[in-house]
Parts: structure tokens; sequence; C-alpha cells
């Protein structure tokens, strides 16, 4: 799913501006862009345009072709969806060109209070497993009060958090059937190591709350599949968790207070980036004051989204997706100037002759 709908933003852009496409997707997802594509030509010849409107160009990681497209002369407009190390050499060497990035940030959660305790619980783990947080809008820096927090009056401490929030990722992915459903595969190698890696680092600078093992897959017994891993830090320590950790790794960080993590994860998604962040706070005052940080720091906020509604899914053409406003991306990918800078205007002057 992912290939396609970070795809369709652009591609409909570009066509309802005039432009013709070029689809160049990632090696290992060119299936899902290939039927997109070969939906899009027909549907563009039943209605008497070229279907060379819109093409596909694939590659192999050993042969890639981006360069080419990116330096062609008849590119004009270039979107990218990836890492942010791309995506900025993207804007500095290509600086000419029309631009629109969607890359990475670390996405974060801030507790203060909770209406619906259980609800909030369900929702945050369910982000941790969910596609195994490969997703740009994943959950990934749990920001929780040291001196815990209030539910409807009712006092729970900072450790009965840590512990039903683990408890619960293991009852969502104890089944391989329900596990298959939910985290699906890990796409890359590269993911693995850095869940071993982080594994590794958890254990010198702060605690693992849950390891993170493989299940098998009950359909392709070959996958590559991994359980969530959630580590536990105090908040100084943010060199480990002020980046995105692509794939089923996430923090738990323990502040001093709610103001403290908030002002904490406005910064990091300021700084280092963030498609979108979570608070949860019985508070109207609160609220009003996670909002007003959060839009400071240029990121979007969904306040005490419970588990009816997954917290990190985002719909395509009606949520703002990405802002522009911090690293994670420099456009919203379903405003009105993500579509109307895809087209100028020339004018012609032209004197009558007289006969």
């Amino acid at each position: 799913t992912f290939p396609t709908w970070n795809a369709y933003p652009s591609l409909f852009a570009n066509l309802a501006t005039g432009n013709a496409v070029v689809v160049k997707p990632h090696p290992n997802g060119i299936l899902p862009m290939a039927i997109a594509v070969q939906t899009c030509r027909k549907t563009l010849a039943a209605l008497g345009f070229d279907p060379n409107l819109v093409t596909l160009a694939a590659d192999e990681s050993s042969k890639p072709i981006t360069h080419r497209l990116l330096n062609h002369p008849l590119t004009k407009i270039i979107d990218f969806t990836g890492n942010p190390s791309f995506g900025a050499w993207l804007e500095e060497n290509h600086y000419r060109k029309l631009i629109y990035t969607e890359t990475a940030g670390c996405n974060s959660v801030v507790i203060e209070s909770t209406p619906n305790y259980s609800g909030m619980i369900q929702a945050i783990a369910q982000s941790l497993a969910l596609f195994s947080s490969q997703m740009c809008t994943s959950a990934q820096n749990i920001f929780i009060p040291k001196t815990g927090i209030t539910s409807n009056g009712k006092h729970i401490s900072f450790q009965e958090i840590v512990d039903d929030l683990v408890k619960t990722v293991d009852q969502m992915v104890a089944e391989p059937k329900a596990a298959a459903a939910l985290c699906g595969a890990v796409m890359s190698k590269r993911t693995i190591f850095e869940v071993n890696s982080l594994r590794d680092k958890a254990r010198t600078h702060g605690q693992l709350y849950r390891d993170s093992k493989p299940y098998p897959h009950p359909d392709f017994p070959q996958a590559q599949t991994a359980t969530p891993l959630i580590v536990g830090l105090d908040i100084d320590k943010s060199f480990l968790y002020r980046k995105e950790h692509f794939g089923p790794m996430s923090f738990i960080i323990a502040s001093n207070s709610a103001e403290q993590a908030l002002q904490q994860a406005a910064k990091d998604a300021q700084e280092c980036g963030s498609i979108s962040c979570y608070a949860y706070s019985q508070s109207p005052a609160f609220q009003d004051q996670i909002e007003e940080t959060f839009f400071q720091a240029g990121s979007s906020v969904g306040i005490n989204l419970i588990r009816h509604r997954p917290i990190n899914f985002a719909a395509a053409y009606s949520d703002f997706h990405v802002t522009g406003l911090n690293p994670a991306g420099n456009a919203c990918l379903t405003d009105i100037s993500f579509v109307a800078s895809r087209f100028r205007i020339v004018q012609s002057k032209r004197e009558q002759l007289q006969s």
C-alpha cells in the first residue's frame, strides 16, 4: 500500500496540471506501482489521451537509473518520498527544479493524562506493532512523566503504564496469525540490523522493556519478521531517540513533567522532523498548550486518539499529510499549493496588422 499511497498525490497533482508523469519506484516496490501505472494507462487510453502521459521507469539496485532521470532536461518537477539524506541532497543539488519531499522524522507521543486509559494503551500499542512501524506516521518516542499520570481522578504510575503497554503489545503479537495480520513483514535487512544494534545500546544506556523476536508467518515461512522492540530511556539520552528508527523500534522516555516532555517532543519535531505527533490529556488548557506548541514547531498533532481509529492512519485526500515546516518534508502533500504551483502562465501580445 505505501508505494502507491505515497505516489498518488503527486501523480494526480501532476496530471491535473497538465504534466506527464514518470513513476520511478524503489526496486523493492515495483509491483504495486506497476499495477497502478497499468491502470492509469488503460484509463487514459479509454478517454482518448496518450497513455504515455504516465510511464513506469523500473530499475535494479545494482543498476540504478535515478540520477539519469533527475538530470534529464525534460524533468522539471521532482516528487520524492524516502530517506532524509537523499531528500536533502535533492533540495541542495536540483534547486533549479520544482521539488517536493516527504522524508522522515521522529514522531512523539506526550502523555499528560487521559480520559480513556485502556483505549490509550491499546492505541499506542497498535501503532508500535502496525506494519512493524514501517509507516512515516508511526509513533516512536513515548514521553511519560516519572511521577505518572491521572485518568478520571485515578493515579497511574510510570511503571504501570510501561507494564500495561508491554503486556498489550505481547497480547497483540502472541499468535502468529494475529501478528501476521498486524505486523506484516520487515522489508529491509538493514532494519533487522538496526533492531539488533539498538538492543545492544539499550542495555548500555537505558533499559530493555520489551525485546524484539521474529514470529513464524503462517502463510510465508521465509518472511523476515520482527515484533516491537521497546527501549526505556531518561529524557537526557536524546542522542538515541532524536532521529527516526524506521521499523519496530520505540522508546519510552521518562520526563520530569508533562511540560518538559511537550517541550522536548516539539523541539525534536522542529529540529529533527516529524510527520505527525500525538498527545493525551484530560485538561482543556493543556490540550491548547499541546496544539500551540506543536504548531509552532511545524508539526501536526492528534490528541486523545484511541483504538477505534489507528492513531497513525492518515486519509490521503483529507488529512494534511506533512507540513513543509520541519525537516520531515518541504511541502504538504494535500494542500492547494502542492497542486497549484505545478503549472505556470505565459502570455502573448499580438497587435493586429492594418490591412
